[in-house]
């Protein structure tokens, strides 16, 4: 936002007074500058206000997991992708949910 603001106004002020202004540093308002502008879709940035609703609508206490289901809820596909550091563990709880189904799906 800073460094939108200092090119609008480097036509009337000198660059070097303006970061000073704004506590910029000169170098970071140049890196700014180079920087390629990235393009997003309309759906990333429809993702992005979404987020950005829930996040703010829970008063910043959504944590990625429960953000996650939140979007999902709202029409978004959100994997959550988590490794699964303990295989015999989480196919024996598994198992206690599914029981049954799971023996001929795995070739218990």
């Amino acid at each position: 936002m800073k460094f939108k603001a200092i090119a609008q106004w480097a036509l009337n002020y000198s660059i070097v007074d303006l970061c000073s202004a704004l506590p910029v540093s000169t170098s970071a308002y140049y890196r700014w500058r180079r920087k390629p502008v990235k393009v997003i879709s309309e759906r990333e940035l429809l993702l992005y206000r979404e987020a950005k609703r829930l996040f703010n609508q829970t008063r910043s206490g959504l944590g990625y997991v429960k953000l996650c289901r939140a979007l999902n809820k709202s029409g978004f596909t959100i994997k959550w992708t988590m490794p699964i550091h303990n295989w015999n563990l989480t196919l024996s709880q598994l198992a206690i949910f599914f029981e049954g189904r799971l023996d001929s799906a795995l070739d218990l």
